[in-house]
């Protein structure tokens, strides 16, 4: 989490977790990178051998799933070479959040792992999305 420039006693989630994490009071936004928002394909596939996931799980864990998304502002950004699992699923949740503050940013030449080279980069594009969230 990165404080806020305007409010130091709020914060900005950035990460896989950050849809899930926007109702908790110390949190002003956050910038979703690569999420994955409903985890129904999880819960279908050979990797909840491992995770066991409940349809409970899978409802309460989904930030597409939830009865109500939260207004605070979130940017959700992924990789124009991503699977096309993680695409739909940003754009879906995108469109879910449209009336919503925050935007929804391909970055059209990066996959799953190439993307968090422009949070790495202090004059990347994702590094350039923290600053305006922060106010910096």
């Amino acid at each position: 989490m990165l404080r806020s420039h305007g409010s130091p006693d709020a914060s900005l989630n950035i990460g896989h977790l950050t849809a899930t994490s926007l109702d908790a009071s110390a949190v002003a936004g956050g910038l979703a990178i690569s999420g994955i928002y409903d985890l129904t394909p999880i819960q279908l596939c050979y990797v909840n051998d491992k995770l066991n996931l409940t349809d409970g799980d899978v409802q309460s864990l989904s930030p597409l799933l939830q009865s109500s998304q939260s207004p605070k502002p979130l940017v959700i950004t992924y990789g124009g070479r991503e699977l096309a699992e993680l695409q739909r699923q940003s754009v879906v949740f995108g469109a879910a959040r449209a009336a919503l503050p925050g935007r929804l940013i391909q970055l059209p030449q990066h996959n799953h792992f190439t993307i968090l080279e422009e949070l790495a980069n202090p004059q990347g594009e994702i590094t350039q999305l923290v600053c305006e969230l922060v106010g910096v």
